[in-house]
């Protein structure tokens, strides 16, 4: 029995190898590595099963498929390997250490695809739930917390999510591992400054609110009604002082005396499941 094949009719056998030091490897990591290339190219570099899944599901266009010998683990593992085939997906056969080396986490399912980088415009952002609620994102540097700031936006019936200023690529691995998916289908803006961001939420009729550990007023006193879209910032810097004279209101969480503050994702998760919740009950 092949050393790639563990279930009957499931293998790898047949799909063409890949190196490392070929040209589209070395590609592969460019494109993984580097923020630039990948909106350049409208793609996006994604690692295991669940992602893909999810890709299928929305129907957003696979590139490339990387399979190696630990997808096979799984009856799930399997599966893919026969859609990959029965989609007639341009798939490569690598080496388990060659997606170690690639794979942004510790233990890689055997499986690193390239797809099309999704694409939003303004109105995709009033489409949704009603009234549209938009979290933005300024300058947050952690892809991972930018990735669990997605999830949690489209968990809280969010219509979309806008990336303000510098920062994290969304669609970097990080960030996409972390949304879980939520990135495939939640509508993503993106604009070089939060001014900018302000200007164009303002435009589209929404009524702006910025987070801040030294508002005066509470999340749970405040008007989170109607068109709604919530100002976050990074983790060290917060928001930025000159914001403040843009927006309609800013709130804070009150937190128990010791404890300098909350992470991004949960201080978005706390108020918008309010805000949420609220909406549901009118």
């Amino acid at each position: 029995m092949s050393a790639t094949r563990t279930g009957p009719g499931v293998d790898l056998d047949g799909l063409p190898r890949m190196g490392r030091g070929s040209a589209v490897a070395r590609d592969l990591r460019r494109l993984a590595g580097e923020a630039a290339e990948r909106r350049a190219r409208g793609a996006i570099v994604c690692e295991g099963v669940h992602l893909f899944q999810e890709a299928l599901k929305t129907g957003n266009r696979i590139d490339l498929v990387l399979l190696s010998p630990r997808i096979l683990r799984t009856g799930e593992g399997r599966a893919i390997v026969r859609q990959v085939a029965g989609k007639g997906l341009d798939a490569k056969r690598v080496d388990d250490d060659f997606l170690e080396a690639l794979a942004t986490t510790e233990s890689h399912q055997g499986i690193l695809f390239v797809a099309a980088r999704p694409s939003w415009i303004e109105p995709d952002i009033l489409a949704g739930a009603h009234p549209p609620r938009v979290l933005v994102a300024s300058g947050i540097q952690d892809p991972g917390n930018l990735g669990a700031l997605a999830r949690i936006a489209e968990a809280s019936s969010c219509a979309g999510m806008i990336r303000a200023g510098a920062g994290a690529d969304p669609f970097s691995p990080r960030a996409l591992r972390a949304a879980a998916g939520s990135l495939f289908r939640l509508p993503v803006l993106e604009y070089p400054d939060v001014a900018g961001a302000a200007e164009a939420l303002r435009r589209l009729g929404f009524r702006l609110v910025g987070a801040s550990p030294r508002a005066a007023t509470s999340y749970i006193d405040a008007d989170l009604g109607g068109p709604l879209a919530l100002f976050l910032g990074s983790e060290g810097a917060g928001l930025p002082d000159t914001l403040g004279r843009t927006l309609d209101a800013e709130i804070r969480i009150p937190i128990r005396d010791g404890v300098e503050s909350l992470n991004v994702a949960a201080a978005a998760a706390v108020i918008l499941f309010e805000a949420a919740n609220r909406g549901a009950r009118n």
